[in-house]
């Protein structure tokens, strides 16, 4: 999934976090103190402003600034909240998604070495007998197993314990 979702995301979850209100200069102040105030971590008003567009700037937020609004709402830091969207875009409602983003989240999970949703999402669309996806599945991993041994030994020590897993994905045990 592209940065930019990721960043949406969690501007919507900061602005919820102190609703009523709206984000507006004023309120990124109070944002600022109230941040400091429970995570004893300073993040600038001006850096706030700036995320959430009150203020034109081409600065891209930095990753220390992300950190603590993650960290603010609970997460680990600025990965472990994107991971976590990640899952839970896959997971949505217990159904799987089968498009393109679908397969996109899927490749993103496997670069980074997120095992558990990559199996997760592997169950689901077995569950839902999605044989197109679990065909381009099969294809993708068997691409990665050719150049990531890591993502090979991990994954396919796992999948081995998945009843019919290869019926459905016979090329990544070829090699």
């Amino acid at each position: 999934m592209e940065t930019t979702y990721y960043i949406e995301t969690l501007k919507q979850k900061l602005e919820q976090s102190i609703a009523p209100q709206k984000i507006s200069i004023r309120s990124s102040e109070f944002l600022s103190g109230v941040i400091f105030g429970s995570i004893h971590e300073s993040i600038s008003s001006s850096t706030l402003q700036r995320f959430f567009g009150l203020v034109s700037n081409r600065s891209q937020i930095s990753d220390r600034s992300l950190d603590t609004i993650c960290r603010f709402l609970g997460y680990e830091n600025w990965n472990s909240f994107c991971t976590d969207e990640e899952v839970n875009s896959l997971k949505k409602n217990e159904k799987v998604v089968t498009d393109n983003m679908g397969l996109m989240l899927f490749e993103m999970a496997l670069k980074h070495h997120n095992f558990n949703t990559v199996i997760d999402y592997i169950r689901l669309l077995r569950r839902g007998n999605e044989k197109q996806t679990l065909s381009e599945v099969d294809k993708m991993l068997a691409n990665v197993f050719k150049r990531d041994n890591i993502a090979k030994e991990e994954l396919l020590s796992r999948l081995k314990d998945l009843r019919g897993i290869k019926k459905l994905l016979p090329n990544i045990f070829l090699n």
